[in-house]
């Protein structure tokens, strides 16, 4: 191999090994992905994209974890990221869209009982995520108190609908 093409192989292989390693460098805007506020807005002017792009699937669990921390009781109700109109209801029942629906769950205080929601198993398609998780009660903060499954579904950014599959205690 002469000088010069030895030369221009060895600026290639770093040329091409620095872009590895810049594209494998975190980017600070993917970053974002992960926060709800941002990602309320990103999907709400980016409704229309990819189902598929990682990006959506941070952004839907984002979204939706507003929810599931507030149930919790880690994050304030008001912060949940709810549309107006939003329905919860159980499977099997009609959802009931209707306006000031925000506000009545938000007011809701059902969930005071909850201490902490852990082992959250996420599958995200498009803009419905389900959730499933197992559920500590402050009475018993130690041991499971109820496994949940619930489908959370996002429109324009915000939390739609959720349904509530299947709530169960275990014997």
């Amino acid at each position: 191999m002469t000088t010069g093409r030895l030369t221009l192989s060895l600026c290639l292989i770093g040329t091409l090994w620095g872009v590895r390693a810049y594209a494998a460098m975190p980017h600070p805007a993917y970053q974002r992905y992960d926060d709800p506020v941002f990602c309320s807005e990103w999907l709400r002017t980016h409704g229309n994209g990819p189902t598929s792009s990682d990006r959506r699937k941070h952004c839907v669990i984002a979204v939706a974890t507003t929810y599931i921390d507030a149930e919790e009781n880690s994050l304030p109700p008001e912060k949940q990221l709810f549309a107006d109109d939003v329905s919860r209801h159980h499977i099997g029942t009609p959802p009931s869209f209707a306006s000031g629906n925000r506000a009545k769950l938000i007011a809701e205080d059902s969930h005071k009982v909850i201490s902490a929601i852990r082992n959250r198993r996420w599958t995200v398609e498009g803009n419905t995520a389900w959730i499933l998780y197992d559920g500590y009660l402050k009475t018993a903060p130690d041991k499971i108190g109820f496994y949940v499954a619930e489908r959370i579904t996002l429109e324009k950014g915000l939390i739609h609908e959720i349904l509530v599959a299947d709530i169960t205690i275990p014997k």
